[in-house]
C-alpha cells in the first residue's frame, strides 16, 4: 500500500474546491475514444462538485470534467478555455463537458489554479444545457 492509499483509508483526501484545475492519473478517468486516444502520465481536469462534496473527509469522489489540448473536433456540450494566470493551463483546452464523471479524490495529483467565475458561469450553464427537459 503507498502513501496516497493509506491516506485514502484513513480519509485524508486532497483538499478540492469548485472550479480548481487538477492533474490527475490519466488512467483513473475514462472517456470515449479510449482507443484512438493518446495516453498521458496525467491528464488535467476541472473539479465541479459543490463545496459540501469537496469538503466532505467521509466521501472519496469528486466529479470532475475532463481536459484536452485537442480544441476540435468539439462536441457542442465542450468549451474552449484560454490559458490566464490563475487557471494554471499551458495551452488553450477544451473541457469535455461531454463525459463529465466522478474520480476517486486520490487520483488527482497537483492543484494547477482554478478558472474564472465567468467560465465557471459558462460551465453551469452548457451543464444544465445538457440536462434540460426542453
Amino acid at each position: 500500500m503507498n502513501v496516497k492509499e493509506a491516506f485514502a483509508k484513513a480519509g485524508i483526501y486532497p483538499k478540492t474546491n469548485p472550479g480548481e484545475v487538477w492533474k490527475a492519473s490519466d488512467s483513473a478517468i475514462t472517456l470515449l475514444d479510449r482507443i484512438t486516444r493518446r495516453w498521458h502520465k496525467e491528464r488535467y481536469c476541472v473539479i465541479l462538485s459543490n463545496k459540501e462534496t469537496c469538503d466532505d473527509p467521509d466521501w472519496p469522489l469528486v466529479l470532475i470534467a475532463p481536459l484536452t489540448h485537442e480544441l476540435y473536433p468539439k462536441p457542442r456540450a465542450d468549451l474552449i478555455v484560454e490559458v490566464t494566470q490563475t487557471n494554471g493551463l499551458a495551452m488553450p483546452s477544451r473541457i469535455i463537458l461531454s463525459q463529465i464523471q466522478p474520480l476517486q479524490k486520490i487520483s488527482l495529483q497537483e492543484r494547477l489554479g482554478e478558472i474564472s467565475i465567468t467560465k465557471w458561469e459558462q460551465i453551469l450553464k452548457q451543464v444544465f444545457w445538457q440536462i434540460s427537459r426542453k
